[in-house]
């Protein structure tokens, strides 16, 4: 449960009625010697954003051309000289085919959509001021 908005008060879950914090957590400043009682929560939820992270990732071409190398640039001979000449990379080659294509496809869907929104909205006001 995300105690978030409406539940942002809640000091037991809605549905388990497990306690939000933990169980008597105290602790002890030195400098005022009065034990104050802090809430720490029982578990946290962390998020890191893919997309933002997957737009940096791709933004120069130099890290694109490395992540890329395993398919265009490596030696087929059919020796073992890297990772991805192992049965279980081809194998997974083989079964996620579509997921290279479906990936790009997503990226430059948005990175053409915002462009295009923000060129049209930098001209609608450019030209309102003229």
């Amino acid at each position: 449960m995300l105690y978030w908005k409406e539940h942002e008060t809640d000091n037991f879950c809605g549905k388990c009625k497990v306690l939000r914090w933990k169980e008597s957590c105290q602790v002890n400043f030195e400098l005022t010697e009065k034990k104050i009682e802090q809430k720490v929560p029982a578990k946290i939820l962390r998020h890191f954003p893919l997309i933002p992270r997957l737009q940096r990732l791709f933004m120069y071409s130099n890290t694109v051309k490395s992540m890329r190398w395993h398919e265009e640039e490596r030696s087929k001979d059919g020796k073992m000289r890297h990772l991805a000449d192992g049965e279980a990379w081809k194998d997974f080659d083989r079964l996620h085919l579509g997921f290279f294509f479906f990936f790009f496809f997503f990226f430059f869907f948005f990175f053409f959509f915002f462009f295009f929104f923000f060129l049209s909205f930098f001209f609608l006001f450019f030209l309102k001021n003229f």
